[in-house]
């Protein structure tokens, strides 16, 4: 039987946003296909979760260094906050191949102790450009210089994935870019909650727009759809997601056509997917993969996305893709006489093949060493 580290960033359970959900649908496919996980997580403002012990050989939790002082260094806060003498003495002990979980894990990647291990980096961003956005996008001074400062740190210290022995990117684009910079670079798609492709036939009652509305680059984009988008179709429109703004709820209010789903739970979550029309998809920054595009693909009838959205997917043909905002209103609008079909759902189902959680664990399989 193969083993396998896997240092997490956080505790992927419950898999209940991005990243986690990647980490969490990985361990359980790598599990069902025989790989023997030995998993350490860097913990906070999560608790150890008894249920990842089903998943995996041995769990190990490390405390995660926040505060000023892992702020005064060249290295990036999110990499020299994740540091432990007990990590390194645990993945010392064996020969056993190790995967990182983004740079934020990497601080141990080039030591010297680990030197003989086959290493593996799992990459959700180009991290660099995203906290670079992120810089942009926040609205105090504080968060802006934060983020400006991690970028760039960030931007130094990404060379460290030389020492990788594979680099497994989530998206196309970002595989390109990664294999230019440092070769070695294998795509393997999100994981994620689906099966199978479950979308349902004929019509639905209503547009859905759905996130973690905590985000603030979520909430920017509901915003913007709010007053470019759904202010112009006259259609029922429902917004999903956890912890949404008093900022945002007043704005819904305003809106006759639009009802917000608060802190759906998996079932309402689930229903409101399957039920839907339309699922828009909505993002101002182009990186990594959204599982948000890939849920409504396997769930939803038919997607709409910007480009931003849709970017290095390789699912491009399975969304309407409008690159305005008044594209977006004419393609809604059409789609509203449309009903979805079994030929349409038998193409979904072949092209999403690609991510599929047993085919990319499979890859993962075929690449680590005994």
């Amino acid at each position: 039987m193969k083993k396998l580290h896997i240092v997490s960033f956080i505790n992927p359970y419950p898999p209940d946003y991005g990243g986690v959900i990647d980490v969490y649908f990985k361990i359980k496919a790598l599990h069902k296909a025989g790989i023997a996980v030995i998993l350490h997580i860097f913990e906070y403002n999560r608790p150890p979760s008894p249920e990842l012990n089903a998943l995996c050989e041995r769990v190990f939790y490390y405390p995660r260094k926040t505060g000023w002082v892992s702020q005064f260094t060249l290295l990036p806060y999110i990499v020299s906050s994740r540091k432990s003498d007990e990590l390194l003495s645990n993945l010392a002990k064996d020969d056993f191949p190790i995967l990182f979980e983004g740079l934020h894990c990497c601080f141990y990647l080039n030591h010297p102790i680990l030197k003989h291990k086959q290493k593996l980096v799992r990459m959700h961003n180009i991290e660099h450009e995203y906290y670079a956005f992120l810089s942009k996008s926040k609205t105090t001074f504080r968060n802006r210089f934060y983020y400006r400062v991690e970028s760039f740190r960030l931007a130094r210290y990404e060379k460290v994935l030389k020492f990788a022995d594979t680099i497994l990117s989530i998206s196309i684009s970002d595989a390109a870019y990664f294999e230019r910079k440092y070769g070695k670079t294998t795509h393997i798609g999100a994981f994620h909650v689906n099966e199978r492709v479950s979308c349902k036939e004929g019509k639905g009652d209503f547009i859905l727009m759905h996130g973690n509305l905590e985000v603030e680059e979520n909430e920017s984009a509901v915003l913007h759809c709010i007053e470019n988008v759904f202010a112009h179709i006259d259609f029922p429109v429902f917004i999903a997601g956890k912890n949404p703004s008093n900022r945002l709820k007043r704005e819904i209010n305003l809106r006759e056509n639009i009802t917000l789903t608060e802190n759906p739970n998996e079932a309402q979550m689930d229903k409101l997917q399957h039920d839907a029309h339309i699922h828009l998809c909505y993002t101002f920054q182009a990186s990594g993969l959204k599982l948000k595009l890939l849920n409504s693909l396997f769930k939803g009838r038919y997607v709409v996305a910007n480009p931003q959205m849709t970017e290095g997917s390789g699912l491009e043909e399975l969304t309407e893709t409008g690159r305005s905002d008044a594209e977006i209103i004419q393609i809604i609008n059409r789609l509203l006489t449309c009903e979805m079909n079994p030929e349409e759902i038998q193409k979904r189902e072949k092209l999403l093949r690609n991510y599929s959680n047993s085919e990319n664990a499979a890859k993962i399989a075929g690449i680590i060493r005994s």
